[in-house]
């Protein structure tokens, strides 16, 4: 095992907790405990979610699959794409129309 993966494992592990310890004695906690049991699943799911976000985004990173954004700004982009819509949409609507 490499031993930067065990640092941050016994990171990890201290820092839940101290996050477990502190939540048991704030109004926080007593909310949390206070809970219906499948709130629990749904803030595992959340949170479960989250990092698999993570662990796909750096894997896609890492392999250079990442998609990237470049947005360019070009005035009236979006009028023109409106009017070939609605004169799309229209001439539908004429050809029905003849029907």
């Amino acid at each position: 095992m490499n031993p930067l993966t065990v640092v941050f494992t016994l990171a990890g592990a201290v820092f839940m907790v101290i996050a477990i310890r502190i939540i048991s004695l704030t109004s926080l906690g007593t909310w949390l405990f206070n809970q219906p049991w499948w709130i629990y699943f749904l803030l595992l799911g959340v949170i479960a979610s989250g990092c698999m976000t993570i662990k796909e985004r750096a894997y896609e990173k890492k392999k250079g699959e990442a998609p990237t954004f470049n947005f360019r700004w070009e005035p009236g982009l979006f009028r023109k794409k409106l009017i070939q819509v609605s004169s799309a949409y229209n001439n539908k609507k004429n050809k029905q129309n003849y029907n």
